[in-house]
């Protein structure tokens, strides 16, 4: 089950209480006398007190009881592995409050008819950026896409599946060399055409945004770019995300391959022409 919480949420964020046992539960770097540099920086960037309070709402609802170590740590969110109530591995994705970016997130939230009467405060347009991503998780994993299942999100708090082998999150497509890199790329177009013919774009597909597991199971992630066919952008970002992946296995691997061809198979010759007469 996947939810959210909406601005009617009947549990007030002032009257909830974040129990210091609870803290030391899933925070216990918090409470350790000598700290490194990181420990402070998660604390004084991530953890600030709405951010516990969504945390803790989390966990009240079961979809989180411990943070156990960092994933990564970027621009506009840190990510952690985490464990639910049953001690099943999640991500937890914090989107900073704090970051320059949020500007570069107006283009892809104006224009997506989803998202009405958005606020311009910081804070407002980094809650809206993980109501987003969260939307976007459950529209592309019901047609079929390979993403992590999203499970709930909260303020500026995403939890969803955790991608990796045991403990060990899974790389990055540009950190690894693959076997057969024809074949994933044409597995990965065919993705980009599913979402496509499901009226969605990925807006923002490149090796650094492919999770690798094997040969055979790659994931999509930082899907929070992500628009409908009715943006105004959205052919352009098409385009883009084709020739982003494209030419990346051209560079990487040598192939060779023209990556026009691959944009008609993904939105035909037809809309192409109009795209390039734009």
């Amino acid at each position: 089950m996947s939810i959210g919480f909406e601005e009617n949420e009947t549990l007030e964020d002032e009257a909830f209480e974040v129990d210091e046992e609870l803290l030391r539960q899933v925070f216990p770097k918090r409470f350790r006398k000598e700290k490194t540099i990181e420990d402070r920086e998660i604390e004084n960037w991530v953890f600030d007190k709405p951010t516990l309070i969504a945390l803790a709402k989390l966990i009240n609802k079961g979809y989180l009881s411990e943070l156990v170590s960092t994933i990564s740590m970027g621009k506009e969110a840190n990510v952690f592995r985490g464990k639910d109530s049953a001690g099943f591995p999640v991500a937890v994705k914090i989107y900073k409050k704090d970051t320059t970016l949020f500007k570069d997130m107006m283009p892809y939230i104006d224009g997506d008819p989803r998202f009405k009467r958005i606020k311009k405060k910081r804070a407002h347009i980094v809650y809206t950026w993980c109501q987003k991503e969260f939307k976007n998780l459950q529209e592309f994993y019901e047609i079929g896409i390979p993403v992590p299942k999203p499970f709930a999100y909260r303020d500026n708090v995403l939890v969803m599946e955790f991608i990796g082998i045991d403990d060990h999150p899974a790389p990055r497509l540009k950190d690894i060399v693959v076997e057969n890199p024809k074949e994933m790329l044409e597995s990965i177009i065919e993705d980009i055409k599913r979402l496509y013919d499901n009226g969605f774009v990925h807006a923002d597909m490149s090796e650094y945004n492919i999770l690798v597991k094997d040969e055979t199971e790659y994931y999509i992630i930082d899907v929070g770019q992500g628009v409908p066919l009715v943006h105004p952008m959205a052919y352009r970002w098409v385009v883009r995300d084709v020739l982003n992946i494209v030419n990346y296995f051209n560079r990487r691997y040598k192939l060779g391959l023209n990556p026009k061809k691959y944009v008609i198979d993904v939105i035909g010759e037809e809309i192409l022409a109009s795209y390039l007469v734009q």
